[in-house]
This record gives C-alpha cells, sequence and structure tokens, in this order.
C-alpha cells in the first residue's frame, strides 16, 4: 500500500505542475505552417491568432487574486476571471480556453478575450491534444465538448478522465470504472476500481475492487492480468513498470517481463525514452531494456528539454547533466527548478535570482527581485512565455525569457478612501488600473526578506524602545514564539503549563524581528537556513551597535559558566541602575520547521 501511495502522490504532483504549466504557457510565438502545391512555390498559411498575454494578478491572502487578459499592443481583452488554464494550439488553430468567471461558473473564451461559450458550467477542462475533446461538467455529471463548442457527449458520467489514443475512463454511480470511445459509445461497462490512460500500443491499466490489476485493451477486454501487483501506464512506449513482491520491473505489450523486478522503485517513461528508479532513496534512469543509462545519486526524477537537475535537496549547489549522465550546465546554483517542455526555469546564484535557458545561459532578474509564488504556494517551472517576479516592497514584474520587464503591477492609495488602487503598465503607459479595493499586493519577500523588512524598529525608534521599556513599570511576561509556544506576545500568559508558569518573568520584552520557515519552504529551498541565519546574525550586531551609541560599552561577555537566559543567548547587554537591558536571539526547529527572532529584553538585576 505504501508504493502505491507514493506513486499516487507523483502522478498527482505532475499533475499539478501540468496544469500551472499550462496556466503559464500564454505568451508563445505563433506556429504557421507553410502551404505547398506540386510545381509551385510555398504558400504562407494563415497567421494562427496571437495568444493573449495572461498575467495573475494576486492579492493578499491565501488563494487570492484574478487574471488579466492582454492583446499584443496591451489592451485588456479581459479582467476579473477566477481561474484560466491557457490557450493551445493545435494543427494550426488556437483552441477556445477553458476559464472561471467570479462567481466560480466555467466557461471557454476565445483569443479575443469574449466568451466562445458563456460560463454556465460547473468545471471545464483543456482539450486532448489527439483527440480534440474536453471535459465539462454540469448539474453534477460529466460530458465532453468540442473545439466548435458543440457538445459531443452528452454529460452522463459522475467522473470522467481525458481521451487519451481514442479512449476516456469514465465513472458510473456505484463508483466503478469503464469506457466510452469518442463518440460516446460504452465499450466496456463500468466494472473497475481504476482505469489509466490508453498508451500507444492500446492497452490501459485497471484495478479492481480486490486490487487485481490487468491491462485492458480498447475494447475492454483483459489482454493479461498481474495479479495484486501495481502496474504503471505504458504511455507512447513498448514497456511499463511493474511491480511484484515490492520490487519492480518492466513488462512489455504481451504480459512478458522484460526486466524483471529488481529496482526499489520505477516511475513511468519519459522522453526520450528513461524512466527513474530509485535506489537508497536516490535516483538514477534505466532505458527500455532496463539498461541503467545514469546511476543513482541526487537527480531529479523529472527530464525537461533533455536534461535532468543534480544536486541534492539538503545543499546549495545544482547543475544540470544530459540524458547520458554528462554534464551540461555545471552552474553551481544555489537553487534551480526542473526545465518545463520547453522555457526557463527559476535559478538563484550567488545569492541573486535569475532566468535560465537549456542552454545554460543565465539572465539576472534585477536586484531585490525574486520568483513570485503562486496561488498555492507553488514555484512552477516557467514555459515558454512571460514568468513573475517580486521587486521586494514595491511592485510585481513580468519578464520575458531575456529577463526583460514587459509588465509592472504597483499599487497606490486609492483617493479620498482608505483603500488601494492596482496600476499595470506596460514600459511608460498605464494600460489598467483596478477599481478601489482593501485587498493590497502581497510585496513582502519570500525568498530574500531585507534587514528592512524584518527589522521593526530603526535606530532612532530602537534606541527610544530601550529607554521606554527601562522606564515602564515591570511586566510579567514569558518569552514567546511564533510556532514551538503557540503564542504570538510575550505577554500572553493564557493556558500556560506548569513548567511555562515557573518560567515567568517580571519586566518587559519587545521583538526586533523575527521569521519563521515551514516545513515545506525549508524542504524545498535549504539555502534559507544558512541565509536566515546569516541575516540575524547582523541584525543582532547592529542592533548592539546602535544601542552601544546611546547607553555606552556593553558589559563583558559572558563567562562560560554563565547559563543563556530562557535558552536564548545574549549577545550584548547594559546595567541601567537596577534594571539590565539585553539584546537576545532565539533560534529553534522542530518538524522541520524553524524560527528565528531577536529582541530586547529588560530584567531587574539580582
Amino acid at each position: 500500500m505504501a508504493l502505491v501511495h507514493t506513486h499516487t502522490l507523483r502522478m498527482r504532483r505532475h499533475a499539478l505542475v501540468s496544469l500551472a504549466i499550462a496556466a503559464l504557457s500564454t505568451h508563445l510565438p505563433a506556429l504557421a505552417a507553410p502551404g505547398t502545391g506540386p510545381g509551385n512555390s510555398a504558400v504562407p498559411a494563415p497567421a494562427a491568432p496571437a495568444i493573449p498575454t495572461a498575467l495573475w494578478i494576486p492579492q493578499q491572502g491565501e488563494d487570492k487574486g484574478v487574471w488579466l487578459l492582454l492583446s499584443a499592443d496591451h489592451r485588456v481583452l479581459r479582467e476579473g476571471l477566477g481561474e484560466f488554464y491557457g490557450f493551445q494550439r493545435f494543427n494550426g488553430q488556437v483552441l477556445p480556453a477553458p476559464a472561471q468567471d467570479l462567481n466560480g461558473r466555467w466557461g471557454y473564451l476565445d483569443t479575443q478575450g469574449q466568451w466562445a461559450l458563456p460560463p454556465t458550467f460547473e468545471v471545464a477542462r483543456n482539450f486532448a491534444e489527439k483527440d480534440g475533446l474536453a471535459r465539462f461538467k454540469q448539474n453534477g455529471l460529466w460530458g465532453f465538448i468540442g473545439p466548435d463548442m458543440k457538445v459531443r457527449i452528452k454529460p452522463a458520467w459522475s467522473n470522467v478522465d481525458a481521451f487519451s489514443n481514442g479512449r476516456a475512463a469514465v465513472q458510473g454511480k456505484d463508483e466503478k470504472w469503464g469506457v466510452i470511445d469518442s463518440s460516446g459509445t460504452l465499450v466496456l461497462p463500468p466494472k473497475y476500481r481504476l482505469i489509466g490512460r490508453y498508451g500507444n500500443n492500446g492497452l490501459a491499466r485497471a484495478a479492481t475492487a480486490d486490487d487485481q490489476w490487468a491491462y485492458i485493451d480498447r475494447q475492454g477486454a483483459n489482454r493479461f492480468g498481474t495479479g495484486k501487483n501495481l502496474a504503471l501506464n505504458f504511455g507512447e512506449f513498448d514497456v511499463a513498470p511493474v511491480e511484484s513482491d515490492d520490487k519492480w520491473g518492466l513488462m512489455d505489450a504481451k504480459g512478458n517481463w522484460v526486466v524483471k523486478p529488481t529496482f526499489e522503485d520505477l516511475d513511468e517513461f519519459q522522453p526520450p525514452g528513461l524512466a527513474a528508479f530509485q535506489r537508497n532513496y536516490k535516483n538514477g534512469y534505466i532505458d527500455q531494456q532496463g539498461r541503467e543509462v545514469i546511476p543513482a545519486g541526487d537527480l531529479s526524477d523529472k527530464i525537461g528539454q533533455g536534461l535532468i537537475r543534480s544536486g541534492s535537496l539538503g545543499s546549495t549547489r545544482f547543475s544540470f547533466i544530459d540524458t547520458s549522465g554528462k554534464t551540461a550546465i555545471s552552474g553551481p546554483f544555489d537553487w534551480v527548478g526542473d526545465f518545463a517542455e520547453e522555457g526557463t526555469t527559476p535559478a538563484r546564484q550567488n545569492g541573486q535570482w535569475g532566468l535560465l535557458n537549456a542552454k545554460g545561459r543565465w539572465v539576472s532578474a534585477g536586484e531585490q527581485r525574486e520568483p513570485l509564488l503562486t496561488s498555492k504556494k507553488s514555484l512552477a517551472p516557467i514555459p515558454g512565455g512571460l514568468s513573475a517576479w517580486l521587486h521586494a516592497g514595491q511592485a510585481i514584474e513580468w519578464k520575458d525569457d531575456q529577463g526583460q520587464t514587459l509588465y509592472r503591477l504597483t499599487q497606490k492609495a486609492a483617493p479620498g478612501t482608505k483603500q488601494v488602487v492596482l496600476q499595470l503598465q506596460a514600459g511608460d503607459k498605464t494600460v489598467w488600473t483596478s477599481a478601489p479595493q482593501n485587498a493590497t499586493l502581497p510585496l513582502a519577500p519570500t525568498f530574500e526578506p531585507r534587514q528592512q523588512d524584518l527589522v521593526a524598529f530603526a535606530d532612532a525608534a530602537l534606541v527610544a524602545e530601550a529607554r521606554r521599556l527601562l522606564a515602564a513599570p515591570p511586566r510579567a511576561f514569558l518569552p514567546y514564539s511564533l510556532v514551538f509556544h503557540g503564542r504570538s506576545s510575550p505577554y500572553d500568559l493564557k493556558d500556560l503549563d506548569d513548567d511555562e508558569k515557573a518560567e515567568v518573568q517580571k519586566g518587559g520584552m519587545t521583538t526586533l524581528a523575527e521569521t519563521h520557515v515551514n516545513e515545506e519552504d525549508w524542504g524545498s529551498y535549504y539555502f534559507l537556513s544558512d541565509q536566515r541565519a546569516g541575516l540575524f546574525k547582523t541584525i543582532a550586531a547592529q542592533a548592539c551597535a546602535t544601542l552601544q551609541s546611546a547607553f555606552g560599552v556593553p558589559l563583558p561577555a559572558r563567562t562560560a559558566s554563565e547559563p543563556d537566559w530562557q535558552g536564548r543567548p545574549r549577545r550584548c547587554a547594559w546595567q541601567q541602575g537596577n534594571r539590565r537591558l539585553m539584546v537576545v536571539d532565539f533560534f529553534e526547529t522542530g518538524d522541520g520547521d524553524f524560527e528565528h527572532q531577536v529582541s530586547l529584553v529588560v530584567l531587574p538585576v539580582r
């Protein structure tokens, strides 16, 4: 069951990345197929319509924001879209794009930003490339629509998968899955717990309720079974990974073992015909004959543009190898994403962010810039269009693959109100202004916070706060932690346990700077640990230097026998009458999270 779960999560992750890539692929060059005739010179085919630029306009708050569609000359074609999956080119045509209005209903937009089909669906999805049909949900049931916006298969199923090679899996009311063809004819009544997508060889994996796995053909007939052994999709390849007794091997379209199960784990094959295997929790790659083309190491399990990211997630030295295992882009990079099928990927080098292309060219995004996280807190690979960047504290920018800023989004106070308006500029021209609103842009940096982004007091204010604490009547307080102690103020003394009550102090405490990095972010961006540690060391040293200008030389450093105060090292201290002023810092980690804090503390001298 653990292996089933692992592969399920992996497939879900790949599906989410595919959706993010589809949503971002909105600024690709037109593809024109030349027409020819016998004895005639080439006649250019009509140019396909230009694909609008789609920008996600974020707002403060989880999953807040809207999509904006712009023409090539920067005219607003459509604003106020809740979700947008992007346009697709197919056979020289641009297909209508599924989009969600702000009421949560789905329809399809044309390249002029007009509704080719008004938003009346509960859900709508992109078109399958080969089969030209798209899924939609209406009145709780799923059907399929064609690029002409005509319903091809009426809604009749509680769930459906996308078409692949002329077949789609459909789910009946009893949650079992069957198969239909592109006319909607049921070729296999619902009987399976799961049915995968059909490969080029006409086979799809299927599993019964009691976990008996098999491969079925286009008519739904069982071609061969694998017992309780988990089977993966063939896709466009001749072999598929199959599990047996917790080991993985390769099986062909006749059910024969091409490679007997010896691998700890295997992924489905990716172009150019390699599959990631796992050994001792490290990834390598095999070909369709099971030959180990690339030994297991600190490698990504994704191939993009023929490149594989190399480097442990616990390090800050990343590079890329090609599909033969040779170094293709040496780096090293502090952090870099996988490449998608086209375009660039964000890369951090020597503490600065930029764009990296598949030929190894790195273009700086500019000082104080970092990639803008999506509303799902993900940093997806960047396809061939624009990429979104945060200019810390100032603006959100969209850059092309040369690093040039094409659009810049800022905010300003709306006259006569407490609200703000957002303004989008293309060069010197303002092309869009929002209505006054309460939401603001998320301009606080995630990856590269500056000292001024974290410090609550400028130098003069810091001295004033220290004098205020020294003069104020002592208050009961207990050092707090954003995460580990579950409180947001040192004076919040509710719900303390007996050990905490015994540690309550009388004096005063003011937090100067604090930050928390959660497990998810730290697991993806390991440079955050060293970066934050260095930043908070600087913040503490600066606070000590500022206070020294007001209170003189601090007390001698603590002796080795003097314990930390509440587990927080004292960076500097001054005795002022019967009170002691201290700058203390704090670091704690647990369950993959970590937290830094620098505080001013005043305690009585004992």
